[in-house]
């Protein structure tokens, strides 16, 4: 699940799928550190699939 704030990544983590941050979204890098992968642009996606 690609997410932009501490929410996405926390729903992620609820139903046992890995999370992606999305740092260039609206949550801070602080608030979203704990996502299994994190992504500067959407383009970034390619590398995880």
């Amino acid at each position: 699940m690609v997410g932009d704030t501490k929410y996405d990544i926390d729903a992620a983590k609820e139903v046992g799928i890995d999370s992606v941050a999305a740092l260039y979204g609206y949550g801070s890098p602080e608030e979203i550190a704990s996502a299994n992968y994190s992504i500067q642009k959407p383009l970034d996606l390619l590398s995880l699939v």
